[in-house]
């Protein structure tokens, strides 16, 4: 875990971040069982190693929020003649993407 602990230092150190995709190797897949560890709340987790993502200052509940992933989705356009139309947009995935207009 120390050893893990030193290179999850030198990633943030370049990166500016802790957001490791698991795809990036190791200290990827490593910090994905650990998102797991705190989530589930594993007892050797919470009072062994978790202090020590702490003192480093790792917030682990902004880090299993993960990433927004953007999403090709479809933007329906309804005007006041009952015409349909679509577009292409992106959008980050936020729920709602039903628009318009109220005729």
């Amino acid at each position: 875990f120390e050893d893990r602990l030193v290179e999850l230092q030198d990633f943030i150190r370049e990166h500016g971040h802790y957001n490791i995709p698991r795809e990036y190797g190791g200290i990827g897949d490593w910090f994905h069982k650990v998102k797991q560890n705190f989530v589930f709340r594993k007892k050797n987790f919470m009072e062994k190693q978790y202090p020590l993502l702490l003192e480093m200052g790792v917030d682990m509940n902004v880090a299993v929020q993960g990433r927004r992933r953007r999403r090709r989705k479809k933007k329906h356009d309804v005007n006041c003649n009952n015409d349909v139309g679509t577009e292409d947009f992106d959008e980050v995935n936020t729920g709602d993407v039903s628009g318009g207009a109220n005729c």
